[in-house]
């Protein structure tokens, strides 16, 4: 994680679990994703996969070398 001056933080991720899906009957790693400010009063949510099932997912996780850098803008 990067912390800029200007309050953006951007988010490295090096190595990342494989994404599997669940129609190869695996399950997709459980995560959340994204940055939240002010006792969570404010959020930016990447991704987010609570259990099996597509209406437990809510975005794309990250890959390995992939960067997501959000603007101060996106999150309060």
């Amino acid at each position: 994680m990067v912390l800029y001056a200007d309050g953006a933080v951007q988010l490295n991720y090096l190595d990342t679990p494989p994404l599997t899906g669940i129609s190869l009957n695996r399950a997709w790693p459980l995560a959340t994703v994204g940055v939240q400010v002010r006792g969570g009063r404010f959020f930016n949510q990447i991704a987010c996969v609570a259990g099996e099932g597509s209406t437990q997912m809510t975005g794309v996780l990250p890959v390995s070398h992939q960067s997501i850098r959000i603007q101060p803008g996106e999150h309060y």
